[in-house]
């Protein structure tokens, strides 16, 4: 965890970025208080991408994140950091959160949901590029009032970003959440209603918890394990998707709810042992 403090700001009228050794960085504190969300929730989501893909976390910040796996990608999007909170009466306390690069938010943001997400996460990315061009500016004594734009290139530039983008969402959240970037992207619409990807056993499990499911994070809601892998597997027999098998299943539920979170509450299940192996936090719709 680096020692630099960012101070608590109050809720943003407008997206907060700063510049530190040459880049553009948004802690995750701003970044819930832009969205309306509980800081907590935000830093689940941002736990869950790093668990799927340890090499999004700064290398020395890793810990037992580190994984010996090939990366997916080569460049880390978030860093471990200390705010600065301001509890009453002049006192203070440090709370943990992170440090997100440009790349960093558009992966958070793409669990983001709701009327005004897309709004948000584009005025936030508008931000990273604005403080990005005075940064590009300024290293080359570039006079931003004089500087001509070419628009042909930054088309071509915009497209190429949406490509990186969609290859890593397919990469951490398959071809459901490919489809839904493609979707929201400037890009050509060639399917214009994407179907989830359900064929394997994890996109099965994440169409059915959320059609069929609610993910609460109560810990006084629990499903047997057998209630959620009968009711899934009637749900596969809906979709007409061939069911891979009641013990591949159960080994893919148990991973899924290590890094799962409700894209609406941040809220999340998890497995427990009691007179018959289940999950709390979730219940049937």
């Amino acid at each position: 965890m680096t020692n630099s403090v960012e101070t608590e700001m109050n809720v943003p009228l407008a997206p907060v970025v700063y510049a530190k050794g040459g880049e553009v960085y948004a802690t995750s504190r701003d970044v819930a208080a832009y969205f309306e969300k509980q800081h907590k929730h935000v830093l689940d989501s941002i736990a869950a991408l790093i668990s799927q893909e340890p090499n999004l976390l700064r290398a020395e910040d890793q810990g037992d994140h580190g994984s010996k796996i090939r990366p997916m990608i080569t460049t880390a999007c978030f860093e471990e950091i200390l705010i600065e909170v301001a509890i009453g009466r002049g006192a203070t306390r440090m709370d943990r959160a992170y440090a997100m690069t440009r790349k960093g938010f558009t992966v958070l943001a793409m669990r983001f949901t709701g009327p005004r997400a897309l709004r948000f996460q584009l005025q936030y990315i508008d931000a990273f590029e604005m403080m990005e061009a005075e940064l590009r500016n300024a290293a080359a004594g570039i006079d931003p009032s004089r500087q001509e734009i070419d628009d042909d290139k930054a088309d071509w530039t915009e497209r190429r970003e949406w490509m990186k983008l969609i290859s890593l969402g397919y990469r951490t959240g398959g071809k459901a959440l490919a489809q839904r970037i493609w979707k929201e992207s400037s890009l050509p619409q060639i399917d214009p209603e994407p179907v989830p990807d359900e064929t394997s056993p994890a996109g099965l499990l994440i169409g059915f918890i959320q059609e069929k499911c609610k993910v609460t994070g109560d810990p006084t809601a629990f499903l047997k394990a057998r209630v959620l892998l009968t009711s899934a597997r009637s749900y596969a027999q809906e979709k007409g998707v061939v069911w891979p098998g009641d013990r591949r299943m159960s080994l893919a539920l148990r991973h899924l709810c290590a890094v799962y979170a409700d894209p609406d509450s941040g809220a999340k299940f998890w497995p427990v042992k009691r007179s018959d192996s289940g999950y709390c936090g979730i219940r049937m719709n």
